[in-house]
């Protein structure tokens, strides 16, 4: 997809975050879930895939500093949103995970965004943050599996800013590519290795702001406007 493109994307979702109701149909198309995290788990989608809040996460103001309608995370890793394991979010084929993200300067772990990733083994699709290879800061990472013990993942090329709102986009082109996208920018692409199908049949939870069987991977600062798509976002 060409950057115009996913930069069209990009705007539609910051359209639908403040006018859901009149949100286009591209947007709406392929929707697995829609998290708006407005003071919980409810998903906003026909699917009502809605989430359990476990441990110490509280509501928090969004980008726009409305009160409430974003969700904060301490960085501990009993904080997070169970989504359970209902069918719309064991997606084998193309997918996009989207959210805004807020990492505090104080982060000093691989906090996961959302993930059905469990532990060695139990692997799954999964997006959240890894150490920069240099050590300095941390990088958003993007993963499929092909089956329970192999992934295929893209990396960012440079650390996310921190103490800011963000915009994070993975998308999964079976066969062809892994994406990611940054503030409607292409910031990471691999090739390689791609699967025709990914594997998600874990039979792990979907968690937000956590990650299974890691003791510091709990997201460290607030998230906004999570959706997960069976489909790559821009083709209908």
């Amino acid at each position: 997809m060409s950057t115009r493109a996913i930069s069209i994307v990009f705007s539609a979702l910051v359209v639908i975050g403040l006018c859901p109701i009149s949100a286009h149909a591209d947007v709406k198309a392929g929707l697995a879930g829609y998290w708006p995290l407005n003071g919980d788990g409810t998903d906003a989608s026909t699917n009502r895939n809605d989430g359990t809040v476990a441990g110490d996460v509280s509501p928090a103001p969004n980008r726009y500093g409305i009160g409430g309608s974003a969700l904060r995370f301490p960085g501990n890793a009993e904080s997070y949103i169970d989504l359970g394991d209902p069918t719309p979010l064991q997606i084998t084929g193309a997918m996009t995970v989207a959210a805004w993200v807020f990492l505090d300067g104080s982060n000093a772990g691989p906090g996961r965004i959302i993930t059905k990733r469990g532990g060695e083994g139990n692997e799954s699709w999964d997006l959240g943050l890894e150490a920069a290879p240099d050590g300095d800061g941390y990088v958003v990472v993007y993963q499929v599996a092909t089956n329970s013990s192999q992934v295929v993942r893209v990396s960012d090329t440079r650390p996310l800013s921190t103490d800011q709102w963000a915009h994070v986009v993975g998308i999964y082109r079976p066969g062809e590519a892994l994406e990611i996208y940054i503030d409607g920018q292409l910031r990471s692409e691999t090739t390689a290795g791609v699967p025709n199908s990914q594997f998600s049949d874990n039979g792990s939870p979907v968690w937000m702001g956590s990650g299974q069987d890691c003791s510091d991977c709990g997201w460290n600062g607030l998230l906004d406007e999570v959706r997960l798509y069976d489909r790559p976002l821009g083709q209908v």
